[in-house]
């Protein structure tokens, strides 16, 4: 059997007609739902490429089942596909105010239905491929909606797609100070550490004291910074200060992280940023990215057809849910931006639509947020999943939060 013939060399050797007749663009309306077009102009780019929250541990705590109906926010994306393979719930309303966000779900969910694995891996995988652009014409958009194409027609000529957006400007920061210091091959060697042992030991005496200094989180420990790069506003950034100063918090981060999760098979979340692009041969990468994943979601479409992208707030897409519909919330950590007013509009909403016996679950970067009063009061049972305190200092693969809570509604 001839091996399969990848987009990007059809489009370099001009073997075929790069766009069919039938071929329109940006009309795949099968996972993004109308919203306001007003909303776009409202923000020129997303914060985050890839999801920043474990979905090895929400799955530990979600008792995800096929029937379930989940209502989750988008972020980058790469959690909503986690749960589609791992379990293939019924129905996942995907959310988020920012339109480009959601751009990029759509491009990974256009990317997985219309690309070989190898070009697949490339664009996601390795953040990059030749002639995006061109590819976005003639295999991705007519797979997106009009908003999506529209956006990555305008931005597609990126080097890195892990250097876009808001968390790709912290990325670059970050790769400065490593390149100014001369630190890269001491990364490299930490990322491709073969055990626990050797990675702590290269962060404790080669990379820690240059990163972890106090004037370095001095220089950007700051509103500006924190919100623009690392979607950080000062709200949740007070809370955090509230458990103890700027430095204590990233060495309560990043030392257990090192200690306990190996980079180079296990830890996406700081292999990726640090090496910019994820290790093909890592059991612990997300499973949208595995050739398994690949190949199961592709196998089973019902599993992308219970996918269903909302551009909008999280109330007004509730607003749309009949009552008593939903059966697992996630909420990641937004609460901690709001006013109590905005809180308890939205945690009513929630309630209102959620089944007796359903989860809402909310990360903080409190390890005892001010909100969790508020849960109470509207009907949920809450329960804490997990804190970082003590002798539990490493509570996931990103450990950036203070606590994991769910509330069950009574």
């Amino acid at each position: 059997m001839e091996p399969e013939t990848t987009a990007v060399e059809t489009i370099a050797k001009k073997e075929t007609l790069l766009v069919n007749d039938d071929h329109i663009h940006g009309q795949g309306l099968r996972w993004r739902q109308h919203f306001d077009l007003k909303l776009i102009d409202r923000f020129s780019t997303y914060i985050y490429a890839f999801a920043w929250e474990d979905p090895r541990v929400d799955l530990e705590f979600l008792e995800l089942k096929p029937e379930d109906h989940m209502f989750v926010i988008t972020s980058g994306g790469c959690n909503v596909l986690e749960y589609a393979i791992k379990v293939g719930p019924e129905r996942i309303h995907s959310v988020d105010l920012n339109p480009c966000q959601n751009h990029m779900l759509e491009l990974k969910l256009a990317s997985l239905t219309s690309l070989c694995y190898d070009d697949y891996w490339k664009l996601l995988g390795e953040g990059y491929i030749e002639n995006f652009p061109t590819l976005l014409d003639t295999h991705l958009s007519p797979n997106m909606s009009p908003y999506a194409y529209d956006f990555w027609k305008k931005t597609g000529n990126f080097k890195s797609l892990f250097k876009t957006g808001c968390s790709g400007l912290a990325i670059k920061v970050f790769n400065f100070v490593i390149t100014l210091r001369r630190l890269q091959p001491i990364v490299e060697r930490m990322c491709h550490a073969e055990t626990l042992e050797i990675q702590n030991k290269i962060w404790k005496e080669e990379l820690r004291p240059h990163l972890l200094n106090k004037w370095l989180i001095h220089i950007l420990n700051n509103d500006r910074f924190l919100w623009g790069a690392l979607g950080v506003p000062p709200a949740q950034m007070q809370m955090l200060l509230e458990e103890g100063s700027a430095h204590t918090y990233m060495v309560n981060t990043l030392d257990p992280v090192i200690e306990n999760s190996l980079l180079r098979d296990d830890n996406y979340f700081f292999y990726m940023p640090l090496m910019l692009k994820y290790n093909k041969d890592a059991p612990g990468n997300p499973a949208y990215l595995s050739k398994e994943g690949y190949d199961l979601l592709l196998a089973e479409p019902h599993r992308l057809d219970a996918i269903k992208i909302h551009t909008d707030y999280i109330t007004n897409v509730l607003a749309t849910i009949p009552d008593n519909d939903l059966t697992k919330v996630i909420l990641m950590d937004h609460l901690d931006w709001f006013s109590e007013q905005d809180a308890r509009t939205e945690i009513e909403a929630v309630h209102k639509k959620m089944k007796k016996g359903g989860m809402v679950f909310w990360r903080s970067a409190g390890k005892a947020p001010w909100y969790n009063s508020i849960f109470q009061s509207t009907g949920f049972e809450i329960q804490v999943c997990q804190v970082r305190e003590g002798e539990t200092m490493y509570i996931d693969r990103v450990n950036m939060y203070a606590s994991f809570w769910k509330g069950t509604k009574l």
